[in-house]
């Protein structure tokens, strides 16, 4: 399905709103993206949502055919360089050798990128849908296992996992996934949700104090002990830095050190201290921050 053949521009601009939510490299995640996604989709209403939805799994499940047809390709270069270049030693190596690992990159790129696709139609649901039954708890997503994470036994502690909404501001709790076997393809996902759900029953509006909104989050008891050894802190301090990041630009190298979880805890209190005297509000036409003056 490509976009530009699509007629229906509303379609075609939620599934553009959707494509902003993951941004590469993988799992980078923008709070106020999916927000402006998720309540694009709800002002469309129900029937509507459930179209963009399934369109945008068309459009993915058209990237994974032309990445594998790509890599069935490369391998069957890859076969006819090695009959054609047996090789002896590394000093022989034929320059297109050479480029193998920065190849490699590119694949890993390629596969993150689809990912992202994936996660942002399922999260989007997540998002925008509740059960009709009553029940807050969600089904699990099977895409695999979370890397270093001690998942609460309580699924009614986190009932939209991977994601967590905290005072209006949807966080993403994962910081990477182990896939094994085949992952649950985004069009599933929705199946259920157009059998099940129902729009949830208003847009979303975080909260005006976003920075502090995530420390109060970090400091919660749902959150100890979540990931012991790795920066977690750090990712969420870096998720609504993006959302934030129309009135209160930061640097790329302050969020990639956030990442890198080796931030001064100094600079983030200052960080925080700094976006409150912007008096900040969420504006419900746009969905976006804007600063109150």
């Amino acid at each position: 399905m490509n976009l530009s053949n699509n007629n229906d521009s509303k379609i075609i601009q939620a599934i553009q709103l959707m494509r902003l939510i993951f941004a590469y490299p993988k799992y980078k995640f923008n709070p106020q993206a999916i927000i402006k996604a998720a309540n694009y989709l709800h002002h469309l209403g129900y029937e509507k949502s459930i179209q963009a939805l399934q369109s945008y799994c068309e459009l993915i499940e058209e990237m994974e055919q032309e990445m594998e047809d790509y890599f069935a390709l490369q391998m069957e270069m890859e076969k006819e360089m090695e009959t054609n270049f047996p090789l002896q030693t590394e000093d022989e190596m034929p320059e297109e050798m050479e480029d193998e690992m920065e190849e490699e990159d590119d694949n890993l790129k390629m596969i993150w990128r689809l990912q992202n696709e994936q996660n942002n139609a399922m999260m989007t649901a997540r998002l925008l849908f509740i059960r009709q039954d009553g029940q807050a708890v969600l089904p699990d997503l099977r895409i695999g296992k979370p890397m270093m994470m001690e998942i609460p036994e309580n699924p009614e502690i986190f009932p939209l996992f991977p994601l967590h909404i905290h005072r209006g501001i949807p966080l993403f709790l994962v910081m990477g996934y182990i896939v094994l076997g085949e992952p649950q393809p985004p069009s599933n996902y929705i199946e259920w949700c157009a059998r099940e759900c129902q729009l949830r029953a208003k847009p979303l509006i975080p909260d005006s104090h976003p920075l502090a909104a995530v420390e109060e989050f970090l400091k919660s008891a749902p959150c100890q002990g979540l990931y012991p050894d790795y920066g977690f802190n750090e990712s969420l301090q870096s998720q609504v830095l993006c959302a934030v990041s129309n009135i209160y630009p930061v640097s790329k190298e302050y969020r990639d050190e956030l990442l890198a979880s080796n931030p001064g805890e100094d600079i983030w209190s200052l960080h925080q201290k700094a976006f409150a005297q912007l008096n900040a509000v969420w504006n419900p036409i746009t969905n976006e921050y804007e600063i109150n003056s």
